[in-house]
């Protein structure tokens, strides 16, 4: 028994109608081992364009099971639907409910495993049976009906690129279809050219991408070296600025101290001029006072007169103004 639910493994009967009574039954069984069933006869609404929806129904089946008996090996409404699976690449499994002469079996169906439900002795046992088979792979099926209809939608829609497969559902696809069972039905080609597609376009994409972020990865590093750049034109125009402040400061200090000295020599020359004066003077005086002495007095005094005022413009020390006074008395006593 399989499991109810989402889980629950999903299979299309294909009958004739003359048939019903035995599809009923089949239909409860499977329903009460956890089967979900499609059948035209409960599921298609009056007025409905009957084989689109037998379509979509035989497209959302994992399984179809082909209700063997002498009317629907002859009708053209299952020959119909056997055509449409077997384009999808449905899996299927005949269910033998009355005995059919072996060359009027479908190819497709006739090199398959039957399983018999014509004999009440081992119908039950045929059942269980069947589910099992049902049940084979089931998760590879489901992903197979999937992916068929998502394929078949792309296809009919003019395979557009808004439906490829993307990320997860690209990778789980490719990976359903390299792990596909050794008996299970082929993907179709719709199928693989959308898987095929979708990792064109993602390989597209993913060199786009990886296109944008070089060319962003070198548009940043060439800011970067722009920055680089600038910012060592700053250092340098700083480290410049700096020089040149210290040497402007250099140059005033240098001028500071040129000024000081020069105010120094100014000093120490105005000094020596005074000394040089206040020598002068004295040798003056003592000039004059020679000079009287010797009886020239006109001359002493006139001498004698220009040193008194240097002497005392130039602050003469005492002893100064002592040999110049004498030196006049001296010359005025002559």
């Amino acid at each position: 028994m399989l499991p109810e639910g989402d889980g629950a493994a999903t299979v299309f009967i294909s009958y004739s109608r003359r048939d019903m009574a035995l599809v009923d039954r089949l239909d409860a069984g499977l329903q009460a081992r956890g089967v979900k069933t499609l059948v035209d006869r409960a599921a298609i609404e009056v007025g409905e364009r009957w084989f689109d929806r037998l379509k979509d129904l035989i497209s959302r089946a994992e399984t179809i099971l082909f209700v063997l008996s002498p009317d629907s090996v002859g009708s053209k409404i299952c020959a119909e639907e056997v055509a449409f699976g077997r384009k999808l690449h449905k899996r299927f499994i005949p269910v033998v409910v009355r005995r059919v002469e072996e060359p009027s079996v479908p190819e497709t169906l006739s090199e398959l495993n039957y399983v018999f439900l014509d004999d009440e002795g081992t119908y039950e046992a045929q059942l269980d049976r069947l589910v099992a088979a049902i049940g084979t792979d089931l998760a590879w099926m489901r992903a197979h009906a999937d992916l068929g209809r998502l394929a078949e939608e792309w296809n009919g829609a003019g395979r557009p690129r808004g439906l490829l497969l993307g990320g997860a559902r690209l990778g789980a696809a490719e990976a359903w279809i390299a792990s596909r069972p050794a008996h299970a039905p082929l993907p179709t080609e719709d199928t693989r050219a959308l898987i095929a597609a979708s990792r064109r376009a993602a390989r597209h994409w993913r060199n786009g991408l990886i296109g944008a972020l070089a060319l962003g990865l070198l548009v940043a590093l060439g800011l970067a070296a722009l920055a680089y750049v600038q910012r060592q034109d700053a250092v340098a125009q700083r480290q410049e600025a700096d020089r040149q402040a210290r040497i402007a400061g250099e140059q005033r200090e240098e001028a500071r101290k040129q000024e000081a000295e020069a105010r120094r020599q100014t000093a120490r020359a105005i000094e020596e001029t005074r000394k040089a004066e206040q020598r002068a003077a004295i040798l003056a005086a003592n000039v004059g006072r020679a000079l009287a002495e010797d009886g020239f007095v006109d001359q002493a005094l006139l001498l004698l007169l220009r040193s008194a005022d240097t002497l005392r413009r130039e602050a003469a020390p005492d002893d100064m103004l002592i040999a110049f006074t004498t030196a006049l008395a001296a010359a005025a006593g002559t």
